[in-house]
Parts: structure tokens; sequence; C-alpha cells
């Protein structure tokens, strides 16, 4: 396998094409060579030499397997190479649309909801684009491993098989970094979202409040104006029964007010009317 996996290396800038038919032809060879080699293990036995075949047949069972792995190595690194190449264009597609969501997520004059919206497709973008890059980065794991198994001494072979672990390591740990970013851009916008939330109440309370301070104040001024217009030359005896009762009735509806507004407690607006009555 060694001889077979140093001809590969020296075609290797020929192409996959050229690798192709070579991996071919020693199909067809070594198909051949087991054909004869077969017989001729056949011949020994034949001729009462019965260890001797047995050794023959051991070295085609191993010389198969030897060429079946060479052949299965080179076509698993040309299935890598393919994905490789493929990964290249998809990842600077990937690197685009990312970079858009990220732009429409920290977009402040869009809507929360358009950003949370946009958060929300930039994980699962990423998360896709992951799982895209773990796959072949498993699959490189896989060819590395095929590799040192083949040679089994060879130092950078086993180096080159740690860094395709290592690198596996490095899409894992990057995705998990990629899932907290998002988590914590999620807190962020929905933080913002209630903080605005809030902002919206509290101006509505004090709209509220002011309207309310307005028609008390209102009603206060009636009051004294119509107290002040039933001056003392005017209050027959006749007048002051109802006097008496509208002042009342107005200075309940006051306090009444004021308790609505929630100036008062319910306790103090019942020793109010109490007080009046």
């Amino acid at each position: 396998s060694s001889v077979f996996n140093a001809v590969l290396k020296v075609l290797e800038p020929l192409g996959t094409y050229i690798i192709d038919v070579l991996v071919g032809a020693f199909e067809l060879l070594a198909d051949g060579v087991e054909a004869v080699a077969q017989a001729f293990a056949d011949a020994q036995e034949f001729f009462g030499f019965g260890d001797a075949a047995e050794e023959t047949r051991e070295l085609i069972a191993e010389t198969k397997a030897s060429t079946q792995a060479a052949y299965e190595l080179a076509k698993a690194e040309r299935e890598l190479e393919i994905a490789q190449n493929k990964s290249k264009l998809t990842q600077l597609q990937y690197q685009k649309v990312a970079e858009q969501l990220r732009q429409l997520r920290d977009d402040e004059s869009k809507s929360l909801e358009d950003r949370l919206d946009s958060n929300r497709l930039l994980g699962n973008l990423l998360d896709e684009q992951a799982r895209k890059e773990l796959a072949i980065a498993n699959q490189a794991v896989r060819v590395a491993e095929m590799r040192a198994k083949a040679s089994k001494l060879d130092v950078s072979i086993q180096a080159d098989y740690i860094e395709a672990l290592t690198q596996v390591a490095d899409i894992e740990e990057r995705i998990e970094g990629q899932r907290s970013e998002k988590l914590a851009n999620d807190n962020s916008l929905r933080k913002e979202a209630a903080d605005a939330e809030k902002a919206r109440q509290d101006e509505r309370i004090a709209k509220e409040k002011e309207r309310s301070d307005k028609a008390i104040k209102a009603m206060q001024t009636e009051l004294a104006y119509y107290i002040a217009s039933m001056g003392e030359e005017k209050r027959a005896m006749e007048q002051q029964l109802a006097f008496d009762t509208e002042v009342r009735n107005r200075s309940i509806a006051i306090a009444k007010a004021e308790f609505d507004a929630k100036k008062t407690t319910l306790r103090e607006y019942q020793l109010a009317v109490l007080e009046i009555n």
C-alpha cells in the first residue's frame, strides 16, 4: 500500500480524473494478479506443498486487503477535496447573509420585533453553517484516520490526524460561542423592548395624572365661583337649603375625583364624605 500511496502522491497534481483512472487500473490489475496467484497456490497444493500454498493464500488476502484500503483511501480523499471546494463558495455566501442579518439586528431604526427576528434568523444561519463545516471536518478526521492506519510509523501523518481532531473541537467551540452570543443579543433586545414598554406606560400614567389634576382644579374653581356668586345678600332662607346641598354634592364629587385619581385612599375618601355630610 505504501507504493500505491506514493504513486498517488506523485500523480495528485494531474487531477482527480487521472487518479480515478489509476485506481480502476489497479483494481483490474489486482483482480488479474489474484487469479494468477490463486492458480499458483492451487498448483502448490496439488504438488504437495500445502504450507507454501497456505502462505500464498495469506499473501493474496493481505494484498487484496491492502489494495482495497488504498482504493477506499483515495476515494475518501477525492470526496473530501470535492466537499472542501464546494464549501468555499458556500462559506462566502453564508458570511454575506450573516452580515446583512447583523446589520438589520443592530439597526435601531427598525422595530424591536424585526430586530429579534433578524437575530433568530442569524442564529439559525450560523447553526446551519456550523453543521456543514462540522460535517466536512469530521470527514477530514475519517480520512486522516485512514491515512494514519495505513502509515502507522509516519509521524507527520499521525500529526495530521491530531490536527483534524483539533479542527473539529475548534468548530464545536465556535458553535457554543455563537449560541452564547445569540442568547446575549436576544436578552439585550428583550430588555430594550421591556424598557420601551415601561417608558410608554410611564408616559400614559403621567398624561392621565395631568388630565385628572386639571379636572379636579376646574371643579374646585367652579365650586369657589359658585360660593362667591351666592353672596350673603342673595342667600335668602329659601335658597339656603339648595345652596348647602349643591356645595355638599360638589365637595363629594371633588373627593370622589381625588379618590379615582388615586390621590387619596378609600378610607380617606369615606372620611371626607362623612365630614362633608
